[in-house]
């Protein structure tokens, strides 16, 4: 009974803290404002989390799962390879352009703690990583995709993913005027058409075969 009240008390503390730091950032928000937020003392807050930046961590962790999981259960329903990494990087336009707030915190504010920004893109880094990763092997088993190594796949998934992030955030946290989807499916055109004429294209593939 004690473990259960008390991890409903995590929980509360970390989802206040996320609508807080979503409205005022990191260095705004303090123990004693999430401590208000769910009507308990300070040192009821510190008892749980060493301090704000652990609290920060966890949300951002929490965020990336929850990203995956969401990607996931979008891409689940496709059966091509292309179309599953068309609708995870679509679903992935969404997810950034929802917590922006969030993402605007580990650009800016974290410039300083290294450590804390580390610990955060590992978290994320590792999760979406992984999805890119398992869908490449799935069209390479498909045969949808040309053969890679292990080293290929995972420099793909990164290049992918980073051209992606890069994009987004100029997008959303810059606050530029063009619309994400539209812009990842330009991304997406050039990712599995290339800029070269169709014929063009046929043509070099012919030459390899």
């Amino acid at each position: 009974m004690k473990n259960t009240k008390e991890q409903i008390i995590r929980e509360t503390i970390i989802e206040s803290a996320s609508v807080l730091f979503q409205k005022w950032g990191l260095k705004k928000t303090s123990m004693e404002d999430i401590a208000k937020s769910v009507g308990k003392g300070k040192s009821t807050v510190y008892y749980y989390y060493t301090n704000k930046q652990e609290i920060f961590l966890i949300v951002m962790e929490r965020l990336a799962k929850c990203i995956v999981k969401n990607s996931k259960e979008v891409i689940n329903k496709e059966k091509k390879a292309e179309d599953k990494l068309r609708k995870y990087l679509l679903e992935y336009s969404s997810e950034i352009k929802k917590y922006a707030n969030l993402y605007d915190i580990v650009r800016y504010e974290l410039k300083e703690d290294i450590e804390l920004k580390t610990k955060i893109r590992t978290s994320y880094d590792t999760e979406e990583h992984e999805l890119i990763k398992e869908i490449i092997k799935y069209g390479i088993l498909n045969k949808e995709f040309k053969q890679y190594t292990e080293d290929e796949v995972k420099q793909i998934s990164s290049t992918i993913l980073g051209i992606a992030r890069s994009m987004l955030f100029d997008l959303y946290i810059e606050n530029l005027p063009a619309d994400g989807g539209n812009r990842m499916n330009v991304f997406l055109e050039v990712l599995f058409n290339g800029v070269k004429r169709q014929e063009i294209n046929d043509i070099g593939s012919d030459k390899l075969h």
